[in-house]
Order: structure tokens, then C-alpha cells, then sequence
């Protein structure tokens, strides 16, 4: 919201594990737009440690992707903060973050 994106929670569609790059996975703990994974977190938990990971994709580059994951990255399934908002710098995003 301190951005000016709503956003809902994931899950809005059926999970699909044979993806190996896990943007294209959302599941009720990832935040979506319009349908779209735009944050993902995940959490693994072992001998009383956790280990939490979170991301906001900012921007990516689709053939990139494809070539690395050997895999076809479909648009209708991630978006990125560029896609959104494309005046919206990664310093204002973090300023805004950093704010209490």
C-alpha cells in the first residue's frame, strides 16, 4: 500500500510444483496483483532455526529466465514493479520501506 499497488494474497489459482523458478508459484503466502505474483516468500524451518526469504521482483528479463530454468516463463503469471509503475525507482522503493 505505501507504494500505491494493491495487492492480494496468492493461492487464486492451483499450485503447480513442477516449475523449477519459483516466481511462477503462488501460493497464499505471496502477494499477488491482478492475479500476478509480484512478492513471494518462503520459510524453512530446522533444528529450532527458521530461515525466512522474501522477494519483490523489480523487473526481469523473460529469456533470461527461460534460458536458466530451461523452461517458458509466462507473462500471465508474474508481473514486476516496472510493469506496474515504470516511474517507480528502486531508491524511492526502498525509501518508502525503510520508513516506520
Amino acid at each position: 500500500k505505501k507504494l500505491g499497488v494493491e495487492l492480494d494474497y496468492g493461492n487464486t489459482k492451483p499450485v503447480n510444483t513442477s516449475f523449477d523458478y519459483c516466481m511462477l508459484i503462488s501460493t497464499g503466502a505471496d502477494l499477488c496483483y491482478n492475479n500476478k505474483k509480484l512478492i513471494g516468500s518462503a520459510q524453512f524451518r530446522k533444528n529450532g532455526y527458521i530461515l525466512q526469504h522474501g522477494s519483490i521482483l523489480y523487473d526481469y528479463n523473460r529469456e533470461f529466465l527461460e534460458k536458466i530454468f530451461d523452461e517458458r516463463i509466462d507473462a500471465e503469471s508474474i508481473t514486476c514493479i516496472k510493469e506496474i509503475n515504470p516511474d517507480l525507482t528502486k531508491e524511492q522503493i526502498i525509501a518508502i520501506l525503510s520508513v516506520d
